[in-house]
């Protein structure tokens, strides 16, 4: 009796079960057939064989490439093609090493199946792909050899709010895009921006003295955040978190700094361990100039020097003294320590260097080849395997040429492109010999930072300038996760493919999200937009480069809400833009795709009610700026205006939040949410309004701030971080159905090979947060309903059920 199957070698590794267990589920879902996993003793016996190979195993991998003439180029390339012999047909994924095996895999599911992965969401076909392609010969190898995503810590909306769930899933969506580098880096001190103090993932001491480090939470103050309880969050949205504090669990639940230094570098610790098991190689980095102020008031004098920045002068280390030496040993020590799976270390030019060219007088802190050389020796000795990686702002790239002629070739040099990505790849990484770099564009901007971003024609820019070049590698800056699975995902594929299209591979992306007609007319727009610029929040070098840069729309690191002024044309262009996307969603029948489209076109209308509040705000800016020039309060004329403009005001904001909280599906966008309760309410209303009181006679007069919820809105429930896979526990799930009226939610789940379909009862945690555990021992589908008082249901997640697959994954061993 013949039985079709995934076939794998009986030895292979954790990580290539791993993705055959991927395989297994994502065929599941999308064809509708289950395929048990075997090994490779059964390759003759009858049947439909999915065989995943790796050249060189003595097992599956080298009987494929004999039986079909596979060549896969390289150790992460592969070689997809189907063939038949006298047991049946054969699917070979062959992988020239076990990296291109894996990603193989993946490149099957969405070269035959019209799987989507991307950074912060997927498509997968609801079971009605054909099992067996019809024909199948697909040959790729990557063009660049690290290809990585730098998830940058400080803003709610990145990894600063990540728990050990959300790093995992990353990790997982990052090996399904073709990528295989993570780095990150980690503040020490902040005087760019005044963000007081360090990151908890490479506290140290010196001479027994510490310093305060924090990760960013709803009641921290760093980087323009105003601390703010839970409870007042403005429209109801305080339903979507649970508690009085959003943030990492590292964070909200230490006791004490100690506390929180411990269960962070737990925390990175166990995510780094994971991303190693599943191929990534991983850097961790720091400025080693920039040092807390606690360690630089426990220097000696000699060891100090005194610096002058554009926010005033300052005490810093001097990375002359014999103290600069010992801090750098005592912190690289730290780090191989706590991260002792590191495959990279870099270290950056500190923060401030990027800003201070652009001020005469203002002093840069050196980053000379002799101090780079002392820790390029020190980690030869200590870990010789770990590479150093140098690296900074795009002001880095005046040093690179002397520091390339100074420094051993084994060095690698990374850094991210100039004025937060509006300037491109350098043509410095041309003059670098045969030295490994990396340049590190930005995949969205963080002075427009609650706006979508449109970047393809950028990417491909860079990407092109870079492989002319000679880089072997590039790294994407990001925060966010969905709302930029565009960039990312064509960041991540042209580092296969540098010529890729940015108007092909719109096309593809939006046919894959919404179908062939939503999408062909989703695509046309997308690419307009981008290769015209024309949508509020972009900017250029010119805009930037100059000292007296207002900072953008939304920018995360200072005050944020910004009512710069928006011409009219461009206002309208933008609508015309939206009003296609609204056609592209009136064309779309089939439920998955309308949410996939629904969420974007809520990315845009944010944006026309930003673009408004920023209008309205600006409005009551002049009025007030004109009355306080002529030395007056405003008339009562001039206040009837103003009250009109913050009922303007108050709607336009009123309908930014619940528009974006409506469609909101990753823990990146309960981050954004937050932000816009603490930085964009508190700066577009309340102070526009205590400002217009402290101005006028007739304050009374004036509207304050409705701040209450909504009276109704579409129940709905959702699961940020959705569990991929089944350790011996099983995978908490977390669910939101922040509407009041639901009482209560269920999971539900079925084994995919089929069987008796389950249910459990969710526990509320706090808030429109459930809680509970999905616990099989084999894949399953699965998928929640919310219910109302009566027990009927008002609301499922997903719209088709999703998937998770029985894998061992060891407990975390951190706090």
């Amino acid at each position: 009796m013949s039985e079709n199957r995934i076939i794998v070698a009986a030895s292979a590794s954790a990580r290539l079960r791993h993705a055959a267990a991927d395989l297994q589920r994502y065929l599941a879902q999308a064809t509708g057939t289950f395929l048990p996993i075997a090994n490779d003793a059964t390759f003759a016996e009858p049947g439909a064989r999915f065989v995943l190979g790796v050249l060189g195993d003595g097992g599956p991998g080298d009987r494929i490439a004999a039986r079909a003439g596979l060549r896969p180029q390289g150790p992460e390339g592969y070689h997809l093609h189907r063939f038949d012999d006298d047991a049946g047909p054969v699917v070979a994924i062959l992988g020239g090493g076990e990296a291109g095996a894996v990603y193989g895999a993946y490149a099957l599911l969405e070269a035959a199946y019209g799987c989507g992965f991307f950074l912060g969401s997927e498509v997968v076909p609801p079971g009605t792909i054909p099992l067996l392609p019809a024909a199948l010969d697909l040959r790729r190898a990557p063009s660049f050899a690290t290809r990585g995503l730098l998830p940058w810590y400080d803003f709610l909306s990145g990894p600063s709010a990540w728990n050990l769930a959300d790093y995992r899933l990353i990790v997982d969506r990052m090996v399904r895009m073709g990528l295989n580098f993570l780095g990150f880096h980690v503040y020490s001190k902040g005087p760019v921006t005044r963000s007081q103090g360090a990151e908890p993932f490479l506290s140290f001491t010196y001479h027994g003295i510490g310093h305060d480090a924090v990760l960013d939470t709803t009641q921290t103050n760093r980087w323009g955040y105003l601390p703010k309880r839970i409870s007042d969050f403005a429209y109801g949205t305080d339903r979507f978190f649970a508690g009085e504090v959003f943030g990492a669990d590292a964070a909200v639940l230490a006791a004490g700094p100690l506390d929180a230094a411990a269960r962070a570098k737990a925390l990175l610790r166990d995510a780094l361990t994971y991303a190693k098991e599943r191929g990534l190689r991983v850097c961790v980095g720091f400025e080693p100039a920039a040092i807390p102020d606690e360690i630089v008031d426990a220097l000696p004098t000699g060891a100090r020097r005194r610096i002058q920045t554009p926010l005033g002068s300052d005490d810093a280390l001097d990375l002359d003294s014999v103290a600069a030496r010992e801090i750098l040993h005592l912190r690289l020590d730290d780090l191989l320590a706590t991260y002792p799976m590191v495959d990279a270390v870099w270290l950056w030019q500190n923060e401030d260097a990027a800003w201070t060219v652009r001020h005469e007088g203002d002093e840069v802190l050196p980053f000379d080849a002799s101090y780079l050389r002392l820790a390029y020796d020190y980690l030869k000795e200590r870990a010789p395997r770990v590479q150093l990686v140098v690296s900074g702002w795009g002001a880095v790239h005046q040093h690179f040429g002397d520091l390339h002629a100074a420094l051993p070739d084994d060095i690698a040099f990374s850094a991210l492109n100039h004025y937060l990505g509006s300037s491109q790849t350098d043509d410095v990484y041309g003059r670098l010999g045969a030295r490994s770099r990396w340049p590190i564009p930005w995949l969205e901007d963080d002075a427009t930072l609650w706006h979508p971003q449109y970047h393809l024609h950028r990417f491909h820019n860079d990407v092109l300038r870079a492989h002319r070049f000679g880089c072997d590698g590039m790294i994407g800056i990001h925060w966010r996760t969905r709302v930029i699975d565009h960039n990312a995902a064509y960041f991540a594929r042209s580092l296969w493919e540098p010529d890729l299209d940015p108007a092909d591979y719109y096309r593809d992306y939006a046919t894959r999200l919404a179908g062939a007609d939503a999408g062909r007319l989703w695509a046309e727009a997308l690419d307009e937009t981008d290769r015209s610029h024309r949508w509020p929040g972009w900017f250029d070098e010119d805009s930037v480069a100059i000292p007296g840069w207002d900072h953008g729309h939304s920018n995360e690191a200072t005050d944020c809400f910004n009512p710069l002024p928006i011409p009219d044309d461009l206002v309208r262009g933008f609508a015309a833009f939206a009003a296609r996307l609204d056609e592209a969603l009136a064309m779309t029948a089939d439920a998955p795709a309308a949410e996939r489209l629904a969420y974007h076109r809520a990315q845009v209308a944010f944006v026309q009610d930003y673009v408004r509040s920023q209008q309205a705000a600006r409005a009551i800016d002049d009025l007030v700026a004109r009355a306080v020039a002529e030395r007056r309060r405003l008339s009562a004329a001039e206040t009837d205006g103003a009250r009109a403009r913050l009922s303007d005001l108050y709607a336009a904001v009123r309908g930014a939040v619940e528009g974006f909280a409506s469609v909101m599906t990753t823990t990146a966008d309960l981050g954004v949410l937050a932000s816009l309760n603490q930085k964009y309410v508190t700066r577009a209303c309340w102070h526009r309004y205590d400002t217009l009181c402290e101005h006028t006679a007739e304050a009374e007069q004036l509207p304050r701030p409705d701040l209450t919820a909504a009276a109704e809105a579409a129940p709905r429930v959702f699961v940020p971080v959705p569990p991929e896979a089944l350790d011996d526990g099983g995978a908490v799930v977390e669910a939101i159905a922040a509407d009041p009226t639901v009482a209560a939610v269920s999971l539900h789940w079925s084994p995919l090979a089929g069987g008796t379909e389950q249910t459990a009862a969710l526990m509320r945690k706090a808030g429109g947060v459930w809680t509970g555990m999905l616990r099989s021992d084999v894949p399953v589908r699965y998928w929640l309903t919310a219910l109302d008082g009566m027990g009927r249901e008002s609301a499922r997640w997903p719209v088709a059920p999703a998937t998770a697959s029985a894998i061992r994954i060891d407990r975390p061993s951190g706090l």
